[in-house]
């Protein structure tokens, strides 16, 4: 449990960071409202079939 937390921790650190500098520019004061959001849409696509890999991988006998 530790290591999902620090994993979507960092993953949504990086989103946020790239939504922080990309959507400013392309959309001015509205780009800096969407950032937070589209940071934790970001965050989601990635994470969900992330997840779901971890759980095959779980399933499958050893």
């Amino acid at each position: 449990m530790k290591k999902t937390r620090y994993t979507v921790f960092l993953i949504l650190l990086i989103c946020l960071d790239a939504a922080l500098l990309l959507l400013p520019l392309l959309f001015k004061l509205t780009g800096v409202w969407l950032a937070i959001p589209a940071a934790q849409a970001l965050t989601f696509c990635i994470a969900v079939p992330a997840r779901r890999r971890t759980q095959r991988t779980r399933e499958l006998p050893a």
